[in-house]
């Protein structure tokens, strides 16, 4: 499955697992869903649609329709929404998309560690083919989900890829490594089970050739006596903790060479909770090495914390706890917190910090950032809707991004 073009239930994980021991029968049941178009009959407000595929529950926007085939795969409803209605340029999000996935089926078609990963996996290359049609990908402005409950990028189910616009946007604008994410949404789409990545992961160390550039907007990075760039190997950067795992699948740390700030993007780390578990705690430790020429040091002047808290419980008073320190290893700086109530809407948070921190001459230094992210709850009545037996509230911080530039030493 990483620009600065940058709303949405959530389903807890303990439903899912209760869920995928019951028979198919009583997963239709509990989610109401029946033949034809899915979940014609929404629940309260606001209304998403409610998938299962071989026991395994997908919230999917409300605004798109979902029509089920006698052969299982799915489709949608009304051909307008698949790209070009949607906002942050859907026709070239979904055209990129189809593009980089034709080259990462070349790689698979034409070369011997390509059709290895066919061989050993049984692969219908015909049915990955078919899932490359302007008709089979679908995009969304609004937030996606898995079956764990985490916010997703993409949702592959049979005949059918939904993608994120924003995030597919970032990704494009950045030139990350994606092909193996968009395998991944092939081989689901085709009904081919790529949990974990187990079969996609093969297509990460894909040779350059079969990369497409897939920026729109143009870079022109700074001069090089202003820019960063050299500063930073950025394959050394540590995270550690609950809220950013060391997965190259969970987080995305990367130099915007326009502006001088690295920015560290988390997909999971997301603390969530319900009726059954009123409490939850994520933390996140980074630690970024940089090295400063003679005579130069680094100065940071302002870090931004990103996030989105979204209510969906009525019945839980509930706040998230944000703690968020940065420092140069070595250096003491005040941790500060910032409280948020969550209301009845989903909000976006900025947790600013302009203290001022600067490098040695010359030196080797360890950037630190640590934070932590409590979601707090207390029930405040006994009444729920049908609903929200299977929702959860949600706080997530998605981005860190931290302002620099070099100077000479004083």
């Amino acid at each position: 499955m990483k620009s600065k073009y940058f709303s949405s239930i959530l389903m807890t994980t303990a439903l899912f697992t209760n869920l995928a021991h019951a028979s198919q029968t009583t997963l239709s049941q509990a989610l109401n869903i029946k033949p034809g178009v899915i979940n014609t009959t929404p629940p309260a407000a606001p209304a998403k649609n409610v998938i299962v595929v071989d026991n395994r529950g997908y919230i999917i926007p409300d605004s798109i329709k979902l029509i089920r085939s006698a052969n299982g795969q799915f489709k949608v409803d009304r051909i307008d929404i698949i790209g070009h209605k949607v906002g942050n340029g859907g026709d070239y999000i979904r055209s990129t998309f189809i593009q980089v996935g034709k080259k990462a089926l070349e790689y698979v078609l034409t070369t011997e560690a390509g059709n290895t990963i066919v061989r050993k996996n049984n692969l219908n290359t015909d049915d990955l083919k078919a899932a490359l049609d302007i008709n089979r990908v679908v995009l969304t402005d609004e937030t996606l989900f898995d079956d764990t409950g985490s916010v997703v990028d993409a949702i592959g189910i049979p005949g059918l890829i939904i993608l994120n616009s924003s995030a597919w946007l970032e990704h494009f604008e950045k030139e990350r490594n994606i092909q193996y994410l968009v395998f991944h949404e092939l081989l689901r789409s085709a009904s081919v089970n790529d949990d974990n990545y187990v079969i996609s992961t093969d297509l990460i160390q894909i040779p350059n050739s079969f990369r497409l550039a897939t920026r729109l907007v143009p870079l022109i990075p700074m001069i090089e006596g202003d820019s960063i760039q050299s500063l930073f190997d950025l394959s050394s950067v540590a995270s550690n903790g609950s809220g950013c795992s060391a997965q190259k699948k969970e987080i995305y740390t990367e130099l915007d060479l326009t502006k001088n700030s690295l920015e560290i993007s988390l997909s999971n780390y997301i603390t969530q909770n319900d009726t059954n578990r009123l409490v939850d705690n994520k933390a996140c430790s980074l630690a970024i090495p940089v090295k400063l020429p003679k005579g130069k040091r680094l100065v940071i002047s302002l870090i931004d914390l990103q996030g989105v808290v979204s209510p969906r419980i009525g019945q839980l008073q509930t706040t998230s706890s944000i703690k968020f320190e940065a420092f140069i290893a070595g250096t003491i700086k005040p941790s500060n917190a910032k409280v948020i109530t969550l209301g009845s809407d989903e909000r976006s948070f900025l947790f600013r910090k302009t203290d001022v921190l600067t490098s040695g001459c010359g030196t080797t230094e360890m950037i630190r950032l640590n934070t932590s992210n409590t979601l707090t709850s207390k029930v405040i009545s006994q009444t729920t809707t049908g609903s929200e037996s299977i929702l959860a509230n949600t706080s997530q911080i998605k981005k860190i991004s931290v302002l620099m530039n070099i100077e000479s030493c004083p």
